[in-house]
């Protein structure tokens, strides 16, 4: 009997601290506890109505601050993400719901810049290219689900222009 009396004070208590998550809301660019005029400082965890968790965000000073995870229904992770003074930094990757990898890149300063690649889900490249400060720029290429190249298009400033405005060597998968 004590027993199922402690296995039913967990079970109730936990349903009660799920139930005194800080509200949170957005206020300026910056994130709150509606109780409170500081700015939150904490991990910030969203769930799906099941109960899940969709998405971990850390902050500090009310701005987003190193990882931020999103996840699948089913558990594994979608996005994950890094946040330095509320901005997309460095390497961002997002996976399928199996947990392969399905794209990668690089940020700066809350911009796509540098590579990035995506993936089929079979793990074959699916396409590969450059941004700067979130604009296509440079060789761009795209493979069929064998790996061949199915075409190549070249970007300034995310418009297609001439290939020759490229250097039309194509690099090795």
């Amino acid at each position: 009997m004590k027993i199922i009396i402690i296995i039913f004070l967990l079970v109730n208590g936990s349903i009660l601290m799920a139930d005194n998550r800080p509200i949170l809301s957005e206020k300026d660019g910056l994130l709150y506890e509606e109780t409170s005029d500081l700015p939150f400082n904490g991990v910030h965890t969203i769930f799906y109505e099941d109960g899940s968790i969709k998405e971990k965000n850390s902050y500090i000073n009310g701005k987003k601050e190193g990882e931020r995870k999103t996840f699948h229904k089913n558990g594994m992770v979608f996005e994950d993400e890094m946040y330095a003074d509320g901005k997309l930094e460095d390497v961002f990757r997002g996976y399928y719901d199996n947990g392969a990898l399905w794209w990668e890149g690089t940020a700066l300063n809350n911009n796509r810049h540098g590579a990035i690649k995506v993936l089929h889900a079979t793990g074959e490249i699916n396409y590969r290219g450059h941004y700067e400060f979130n604009l296509k720029v440079g060789l761009w290429e795209f493979f069929d689900l064998d790996g061949e190249i199915e075409k190549i298009e070249c970007y300034e400033d995310n418009l297609i222009v001439d290939p020759t405005a490229c250097n039309m060597s194509v690099s090795n998968k």
